[in-house]
């Protein structure tokens, strides 16, 4: 069963879809940025929420504020906004479920958010799971707005994809930089899945950043960065499930790369 959400932060409300499971412990999707909601583009957070969901998870996908059907105006939405968004969504399903651990599942910029967040609910989560991170270096901003884009960050307002972003969202990336929350985010058992072909973020650049922080990652055969391919979309839900079902997923991936 699939039922409607709300839940008030920052003065704005928060609206989203729990899909009902019969499991200990939810789950619930941070999306990312542009072009980005609790449906997630071509319906990806939907269709990981209802794999997840027909396997007895409860998994909970919503709009932060400014984004989807959530109040705010983006133009005055800032990047702890969102922190805040997060944080008040997992007390409220907490005390409405009686429950008191949460996996994570992050997309995109949606991964700064939630380590920005274990500062205020860090014993509340059980595991995170990082989906195509977008790892903050000059290449990698250059390809997500463009050279000229770019060469005037910090001096006129950041648009992309016909959408406002206050520059503290470009700000965050350096959080996956940040050694103490990557340390707090592993003893949250954090895993990073790669796309193989993302179009933001350099395969090369990724897999360093995470071989340097000691990071548990896959990479997800013919992937880009929205899981536009159904195959490696696919492979994507059942490595997660295997992570939060607590197994190592060994055999799946390597049948995923076959």
């Amino acid at each position: 069963m699939i039922s409607y959400f709300e839940a008030e932060s920052s003065g704005n409300i928060l609206r989203g879809m729990l899909h009902e499971g019969y499991k200990a412990i939810p789950v619930i999707i941070i999306h990312g940025f542009f072009s980005s909601n609790k449906i997630g583009s071509y319906r990806l957070y939907f269709e990981m929420a209802d794999f997840l969901n027909r396997s007895g998870y409860t998994v909970l996908r919503v709009d932060l504020s400014g984004m989807g059907e959530s109040d705010g105006d983006i133009r005055n939405i800032v990047f702890q906004t969102h922190v805040n968004d997060i944080c008040a969504t997992i007390r409220k399903i907490a005390i409405e479920k009686s429950v008191e651990r949460f996996h994570l599942v992050a997309h995109c910029v949606g991964c700064c958010t939630v380590l920005a967040s274990l500062k205020e609910i860090r014993e509340m989560v059980e595991t995170i799971s990082f989906v195509s991170p977008f790892i903050p270096t000059e290449t990698n901003y250059r390809k997500l707005f463009g050279a000229v884009e770019y060469d005037s960050f910090g001096k006129k307002p950041i648009y992309h994809n016909g959408m406002y972003c206050d520059d503290s969202f470009v700000h965050a990336g350096k959080l996956l930089f940040n050694d103490q929350l990557l340390k707090e985010g592993m003893q949250n058992k954090l895993t990073v899945f790669f796309p193989e072909k993302d179009e933001l973020s350099l395969l090369d650049e990724s897999v360093l950043w995470a071989k340097r922080n000691s990071i548990d990652y896959r990479l997800i055969p013919n992937g880009d960065h929205n899981f536009h391919d159904m195959t490696s979309r696919k492979c994507l839900y059942t490595l997660i499930k295997e992570k939060i079902d607590g197994k190592d997923g060994f055999y799946i991936y390597q049948a995923c790369r076959s």
